[in-house]
């Protein structure tokens, strides 16, 4: 059991790492994803896979049994688990907002977005520059003689 649960780990981490080396935005995350998910198996695996003996109190005793799983792996996976998922929530919302306003996912790409941004803020700028605003007091006073 040992020997397929090292073999499944190494499988996942493979798959996350390559994903990660990809060029997309979306293989990133899933990359991500995956590594953190093979860690997490990491660490249950190495602390050892008892699935018959639970750590759990008996009614009347102070301790588990000797042979039981340690709790500490457990709970810090379970917490590594619920912080991954908020932050690949969290990256997903950027990766969104990114593919919106950029057009596409290639990392590639995204290195001269700040000069688009720039450039896109300069023109947004130049533009109210050149249209006059129209006071609401005058519009107010075009309507009422309409």
């Amino acid at each position: 059991m040992n020997i397929l649960m090292a073999i499944t780990v190494g499988l996942i981490i493979a798959v996350g790492i390559y994903l990660i080396m990809g060029r997309r935005l979306l293989h990133l995350l899933l990359g991500v994803a995956l590594l953190g998910n093979g860690v997490n198996m990491l660490i249950v695996t190495a602390a050892g896979l008892t699935p018959d003996s639970p750590p759990l109190v008996a009614a009347g005793e102070q301790v588990p049994a000797a042979d039981s799983a340690d709790p500490l792996p457990q709970a810090l996976v379970l917490t590594a688990i619920v912080i991954g998922f908020g932050m690949l929530g969290f990256a997903v919302a950027l990766a969104w907002r990114t593919f919106y306003y950029g057009g596409d996912d290639d990392l590639d790409s995204m290195v001269n977005t700040e000069s688009q941004a720039a450039a896109a803020l300069a023109a947004q700028e130049a533009a109210r520059a050149t249209k006059p605003e129209v006071d609401p007091a005058i519009k107010q006073e075009g309507a009422q003689h309409a």
